[in-house]
């Protein structure tokens, strides 16, 4: 019997399941499962998400953590949405909390506990607290601006001018976590700005991949099983592979998440979406639909967007190739890692780029507006 099984049976059930301690059963009925009558008071607010709010807490009156407040629906058919959060299915929490409980990586955000509550339906993820995603970061640089040459600044770009080092820092942890991914046999499947966190800390800063409620074991996945890989939560369009937003009766495998890599990695170069740019936004009802449209051209359009944004050598082709519409024709994260290999793990690196770019207080700053 699991862990949930038997705290659901239990006539007094403990309010936390630690990361380590409980195992999943997908027999189980994850809404009846597991549920506690028990609501915590959030703390700051964090961030919004797609599935819901990001708080701060304090876990077992000693840690700081960040907790992730998800909605959940009965059934995934159920389309709906609970005043302007959406509602996340019970199979990607599953998907999270069974990834979770079998992980760890320095460069994976850690799980310490969570909290199933049936007043309301909710499910509480009592995370790794982090500094900021490199989303905010992206966000801040909105607000900024320009330099007296008109070259708006970007999280990696000064000044016309890209900052190599620290962004192959970014490029190394990210990789280290995709690589222990993918070794693993594992997809992320939503790569992208708001899920790669940042960790600024004792002159330190480290990166790592969150959210794992869209990932999957490509080799376990077969044809026609749930509708193979496609309809269940494939990530986020405007950095989806072409593969996965083709509906296509075809398994696809981890280089899916290369694609995202790329996009995102040129994103924070230019500071835009390198497809979506403001003009097409203004020009096209949906971005999405656009974003679409532009990937399932036959021309390659994309492969020199590395070298557009200021990269330059190797790792400018190497990330370009990430941007071939065949899956096969793309590198691994081994290739790019192997571009990376020479800054190690640069973390002092990290957060030099961190302090002296006053990314924390432009961070406040832009949380207090919202």
């Amino acid at each position: 019997m699991s862990i949930l099984a038997s705290v659901y049976h239990r006539q007094t059930p403990p309010y936390f399941a630690e990361s380590g301690d409980f195992r999943i059963n997908p027999n189980d009925d994850p809404i009846k499962v597991g549920l506690i009558d028990f609501e915590p008071q959030p703390g700051e607010f964090i961030a919004k998400g797609a599935y819901g709010n990001v708080f701060t807490t304090r876990f077992r009156h000693q840690l700081d953590v960040a907790r992730k407040i998800c909605n959940i629906r009965e059934s995934k058919a159920s389309n709906y949405h609970d005043g302007e959060e959406d509602i996340i299915s019970t199979k990607c929490w599953y998907r999270e909390l069974t990834f979770h409980q079998s992980s760890s990586h320095d460069h994976i955000v850690r799980l310490h506990g969570f909290i199933a509550t049936n007043k309301p339906i909710k499910l509480h993820l009592f995370l790794e607290l982090m500094t900021c995603s490199f989303r905010e970061i992206l966000h801040c640089f909105l607000f900024e601006s320009y330099s007296d040459n008109g070259t708006a600044s970007t999280p990696f770009k000064k000044e016309a001018e890209v900052q190599l080092l620290p962004f192959k820092v970014f490029l190394n942890h990210v990789c280290s976590g995709l690589q222990y991914l993918h070794t693993n046999n594992l997809m992320h499947r939503d790569l992208k700005p708001g899920n790669v966190l940042l960790k600024a800390e004792n002159k330190a800063a480290v990166a790592k991949i969150s959210d794992f409620g869209t990932i999957k074991d490509y080799q376990n996945t077969t044809r026609g099983d749930d509708k193979n890989l496609h309809s269940a939560d494939p990530g986020t369009t405007k950095y989806s592979a072409p593969e996965v937003l083709r509906y296509i009766d075809e398994p696809y495998t981890v280089s899916c998440d290369l694609w995202s890599l790329a996009i995102t990695s040129v994103h924070l170069i230019a500071g835009y979406h390198p497809i979506i740019s403001g003009e097409e936004q203004s020009t096209h009802s949906s971005s999405n639909s656009y974003y679409c449209r532009c990937i399932s051209r036959e021309e390659d359009i994309f492969t020199d967007l590395p070298e557009k944004m200021g990269l330059e050598g190797t790792l400018a082709e190497v990330l370009g190739k990430c941007l071939e519409r065949k899956p096969e024709e793309r590198p691994s994260v081994d290739q790019i890692l192997e571009e990376v290999s020479n800054v190690a793990d640069g973390r002092e690196t990290l957060f030099k780029w961190f302090e002296d770019l006053n990314i924390e207080q432009k961070i406040q700053g832009n949380r207090k507006r919202c």
